[in-house]
């Protein structure tokens, strides 16, 4: 059975918070098992400073998630990102996940971060 989600991501308000490292990835952990990884990207200019972009994902039913990890493809001119949060929105459910992480992911420090719901 699969599930769509509604993927907002926020990414920072610094100096080069902005990223061409895409796609991004996500797994999405719940009470059923992963997601597995899922590329966000669109035609847009996605991840740049400031900036909130929107994906719509089907995937795998996890149930409800409790966990997700981001990571970036480590490509592009400006790999490095900042990232505010990651919101997930069940319009089955109307129920909303926030994943909030406040941190670099970088070439320099870690690619990947294991972000929990709060």
């Amino acid at each position: 059975m699969s599930k769509t989600w509604k993927v907002t991501v926020y990414t920072g308000d610094r100096d080069n918070a902005g990223t061409d490292a895409v796609p991004i990835f996500i797994n999405v952990f719940g009470k059923k098992g992963s997601t597995g990884e899922v590329g966000l990207d669109s035609i847009e200019d996605n991840f740049e400073r400031n900036k909130v972009d929107r994906f719509e994902v089907s995937v795998k039913d996890v149930g409800q998630p409790h966990r997700l990890t981001v990571r970036t493809s480590n490509t592009g001119t400006s790999p490095n990102w900042f990232l505010n949060k990651i919101k997930l929105f069940d319009a089955s459910t109307g129920e909303m996940y926030k994943f909030p992480c406040y941190d670099w992911l970088s070439e320099d420090t870690e690619q990947m971060r294991s972000l929990s719901c709060e």
